[in-house]
C-alpha cells in the first residue's frame, strides 16, 4: 500500500452573519488540498529547497501567496514596504521573482507520478448559502475533503495522512479536528474510511513546504474567482492540469471543486467563472 500526504490550507473567511462590507472583503471561503505520494514528497522537498536558495529567498522565512499581493499593492501605490510586516523580508525581490518562485514551485506538482488538487468553496455572497454556523461550515468543508481523498485513493489502494495548517484560532482548530474524528467513526456517505489515517495532523506552514503549496493553490483559486488576471493565469497553467476531475468528461465539479453547502446556484456561478477563465466547455 502506497502512502500519500494530503496538505490542506484555507483562503478567505466566513461568518454566519455577513455584512455587505464583509462579503466585499471576503467573497469566498476556500479550503484547498494537495494530495501526493510520500515518495514523491521526498523528491519535491529537495527540489523546493534548491528553488528557495536560487531566487534567493531569506532562509527560514515563509513566502505566503498573500504576502506577494501585499508587496505588489505597496509598490503600485508608490509606497515603501513597511518594516516589521510579515512580508518585509521579501521586499528585496521583484514582483517577477516572487511570482516566478511560486510558478516554479507549483510546476513540481505535474512532474510526479500521482498528484491532485481538490477545492471546497463557500460563496459568501449568494443568499442560497444561508446563515449556517461557522462550526458547521468548517465541518462540512473537512467532510467533503475527506470524502474526495477517500474516493481518489480507493482504486489506488493508498493510505493518506492529512496535514492542515492551524487557522490561528484554537476553537476552529478543535472543531475541525473533532469533526474529522466524528466523520471517521461514521459518515452518512462513506461506509468506512479505509484510505485515510484515523487522525489528522496540524503542522506549521513555515516548517512545511507541502502546506505552502496548499496555500498557493488556495490563494490562486480565490484570486481566479475574484477575477484577478495573474491568479487566472496561474490556475490555467499550473492547477488545472492536476485538478481532480471526472475521468470521462474532464469535469472538476463534484470531483475537484465542491461547493459548500451543496447549492445548484453556487455550482452554476463557480462553474461559469471557471469555464470563462479556461475557455472550455463541459456539461
Amino acid at each position: 500500500m502506497d502512502v500519500y500526504f494530503c496538505f490542506s490550507d484555507d483562503a478567505g473567511s466566513y461568518e454566519r452573519n455577513r455584512t455587505s462590507r464583509f462579503v466585499r472583503a471576503h467573497p469566498y471561503f476556500i479550503r484547498s488540498a494537495v494530495l501526493l505520494k510520500a515518495s514523491d514528497w521526498i523528491w519535491m522537498r529537495d527540489k523546493y529547497k534548491k528553488l528557495y536558495s536560487v531566487y534567493p529567498l531569506p532562509a527560514g522565512k515563509e513566502l505566503k501567496w498573500s504576502y506577494i499581493w501585499s508587496i505588489i499593492q505597496h509598490r503600485r501605490r508608490g509606497e515603501e514596504i513597511p518594516p516589521g510586516k510579515p512580508y518585509s523580508p521579501f521586499a528585496h525581490l521583484s514582483e517577477e521573482q516572487l511570482l516566478d518562485f511560486v510558478r516554479d514551485s507549483l510546476k513540481l506538482l505535474s512532474k510526479v507520478d500521482h498528484c491532485c488538487v481538490i477545492y471546497t468553496v463557500t460563496d459568501n455572497g449568494l443568499p442560497s448559502t444561508g446563515q449556517i454556523s461557522k462550526k458547521n461550515i468548517y465541518r462540512m468543508h473537512i467532510q467533503d475533503l475527506m470524502q474526495k481523498v477517500e474516493y481518489e485513493l480507493e482504486p489506488l489502494s493508498g493510505l493518506a495522512v492529512v496535514f492542515l495548517d492551524p487557522m490561528g484560532d484554537s476553537t476552529a482548530d478543535r472543531i475541525i479536528r473533532d469533526a474529522y474524528a466524528d466523520f471517521y467513526k461514521g459518515d452518512t456517505f462513506v461506509a468506512e474510511y479505509r484510505h485515510i489515517k484515523d487522525s489528522l495532523a496540524y503542522e506549521f506552514s513555515h516548517q512545511s513546504f507541502g502546506i505552502r503549496l496548499a496555500d498557493y493553490a488556495a490563494g490562486i483559486f480565490n484570486g481566479l474567482l475574484r477575477g484577478f488576471s495573474i491568479s487566472t493565469e496561474f490556475f490555467k497553467e499550473l492547477i488545472w492540469p492536476v485538478l481532480r476531475k471526472d475521468s470521462t468528461k474532464g469535469d472538476p465539479f463534484g470531483y475537484g471543486i465542491i461547493e459548500v453547502p451543496k447549492r445548484e446556484s453556487v455550482r452554476h456561478k463557480i462553474r461559469q467563472i471557471v469555464k470563462d477563465a479556461m475557455g472550455l466547455e463541459f456539461d
